[in-house]
């Protein structure tokens, strides 16, 4: 049997492995995943091509090897020292007639391992997946949180052990457990939150109720203080995303639309997403000034604007700061319950409860959250996590790879020039490549 081609630089040759289903990112670029099987690794490939998902189903199916060939390559966030592949437009993949190894089909094609809450406080490197058996011990939060693409989906956070140690699990969506019993959880994502190990369920997190396994640990210690103290200062931005969720700058609330950069579109203003955020500060018992984030739900909460409004930043720290004193409930400097009184109206008062006792450890803000602590940054950073919580940051590197790519190929097309056209005829040809 002939031999294969020497092997190309920025190419891969393996046998596929564990190819997932169509998936969406927060930018709601579509991609896939799935494992490559080297001569002496298996790595992770991330696939932004969704018309080559049947390429790699029969290749799995087959056992057919393959060369990935253009790809690039990033520093993985669940095994440190290892890349993951980016495949992007101009991939290539090709099928090989032999390698000089085996398709082994039970060879580690996936990285997540069962754990005991003990081993996840012990190694709590970030990103990576467990499946993992705990009980339910407390409900800590419950309310809604805004995901990375800025939907609202309900989130509640629970105290969870087994009999080795105890952590906080952030669960999202529709999914339904119950203090005090037992759940297998698969695929869920370690993140730490103040340099605590923390757990939260994902976009393919499965919840089974298991037989009760015994004796737990305490439950994780509460953080959650209250403060009283007169109102100080206080500050509101607004932001504002298209449809697509791209940030919108200078939107102009009596004007009837908006044009997106990203998009080159309009988009009525009536259409766009809002996120607000807020801080105040105010003066304890002591003399002492201190500050606390307010999310998004707290700030509308407490300010009474409807969702479908296009609020003025300005007037709503206007309505904010027309209280005398607050009584804000917190945890790490993000408060958690909001209390707002005036002194010459007794009685008059708005509150505001994000959750019962603690913050979560993936709380509800942007991934561009102005947080002075870089761990609350870390924790921010994957509001709901996908499949692959750093997809954007590999969009980002393939948006650039992709047109270095598209000028090389109008160049070589005969052109002398960049055109622009002539760039998009061959990013669009190559669209639809195979």
């Amino acid at each position: 049997m002939a031999a294969s081609p020497p092997k190309k630089e920025n190419s891969v040759e393996g046998y596929i492995h564990a190819v997932s289903g169509i998936l969406e990112g927060a930018s709601k670029r579509k991609y896939f995943t799935a494992c490559i099987q080297e001569a002496t690794a298996v790595s992770k490939v991330v696939v932004f091509q969704i018309q080559q998902h049947q390429l790699f189903t029969n290749a799995e199916k087959h056992h057919s090897p393959v060369r990935l060939e253009n790809v690039m390559f990033k520093a993985s966030r669940q095994n440190p020292g290892e890349n993951d592949i980016i495949a992007g437009v101009f991939t290539k993949v090709s099928s090989l007639r032999c390698l000089p190894f085996p398709c082994d089909t039970f060879k580690k094609t996936s990285d997540v391992q069962m754990k005991t809450i003990a081993e996840i406080i012990k190694d709590p490197t970030e990103y990576q997946r467990v499946h993992v058996q705990l009980r339910i011990m407390e409900r800590r939060e419950h309310g809604e949180g805004l995901t990375r693409s800025k939907k609202k989906l309900k989130k509640s956070v629970f105290a969870v052990a087994d009999a080795t140690g105890s952590l906080l699990l952030t669960v999202w969506g529709d999914a339904v457990v119950e203090v005090g019993k037992w759940y297998n959880l698969q695929n869920v994502s370690v993140r730490l939150f103040y340099g605590k190990a923390a757990l939260t369920t994902t976009m393919q997190t499965t919840v089974q109720e298991a037989p009760d396994a015994g004796q737990t640990v305490k439950a994780v210690s509460d953080e959650t203080q209250t403060i009283s103290g007169e109102i100080i200062s206080g500050n509101v931005t607004v932001h504002h995303y298209c449809p697509k969720y791209h940030i919108m700058e200078g939107v102009n609330a009596m004007a009837l639309m908006t044009k997106c950069e990203s998009c080159g579109t309009f988009v009525k203003n009536v259409k766009l997403h809002v996120e607000v955020k807020g801080r105040i500060s105010v003066e304890d018992e002591n003399g002492e000034e201190k500050s606390f984030e307010l999310n998004d739900q707290m700030v509308r909460s407490v300010l009474h604007f409807k969702s479908s409004a296009m609020p003025d930043a300005d007037e709503l720290v206007a309505q904010l700061l027309q209280h005398n004193r607050a009584k804000i409930t917190f945890c790490h400097r993000r408060a958690t319950e909001l209390v707002l009184l005036k002194d010459d109206l007794v009685g008059d008062q708005h509150t505001a409860q994000f959750s019962k006792d603690c913050a979560s450890p993936a709380l509800a803000c942007d991934d561009n959250d102005e947080s002075a602590s870089q761990q609350t940054k870390a924790v921010e950073a994957g509001k709901l996590p996908h499949e692959n919580e750093d997809v954007e940051d590999m969009l980002v590197m393939l948006t650039q790879h992709d047109k270095t790519e598209m000028s090389k190929e109008a160049k070589e097309s005969g052109s002398g020039s960049l055109d622009v056209i002539g760039c998009l005829n061959v990013f669009i040809s190559k669209l639809f490549v195979k």
